[in-house]
């Protein structure tokens, strides 16, 4: 049976389908079902966003980039997703793209959860040094 028949075209659904199993069976099982919903639901953001956080779990950083860029072009400015692209930055060795994207995050949510998780994330980066090697306060 087919993700898509299964969820009865339920996006939302089909992704938490996607996720139980890549934390509680097998990561390579939920990359299959990734996949097989972007066959009938690639323009949607938050497959574009699962796909990402999945490449984190599997370790693939290609796949990470390339799939929180498709979810950015689709829905620029979603706070969730910006944070998503903080973690694949940081993921990916960019802190400095990480803060901005967190930043950002706050910025569209300040009071919501994604800008609090991003208050929290950008607390574990490390203080950007400036040019005479001064500790510079994070925004």
């Amino acid at each position: 049976m087919s993700l898509s028949l299964w969820i009865s075209g339920n996006v939302v659904g089909a992704l938490y389908v996607a996720y139980t199993i890549a934390f509680y069976l097998r990561v390579g099982t939920a990359r299959a079902k990734v996949s097989e919903a972007a066959q009938t639901i690639s323009d949607d953001p938050f497959l574009w966003f699962f796909s990402a956080a999945l490449a984190i779990r599997e370790n693939d950083a290609a796949t990470a980039k390339s799939s929180i860029g498709r979810a950015l072009s689709l829905a620029p400015a979603d706070p969730m997703i910006l944070f998503e692209a903080g973690h694949v930055a940081q993921f990916t060795g960019d802190t400095v793209g990480a803060r901005d994207y967190w930043n950002r995050t706050i910025a569209l949510d300040p009071n919501g959860e994604a800008g609090r998780q991003a208050r929290d994330a950008l607390k574990l980066l490390p203080v950007p040094l400036t040019v005479q090697g001064a500790p510079k306060e994070p925004k």
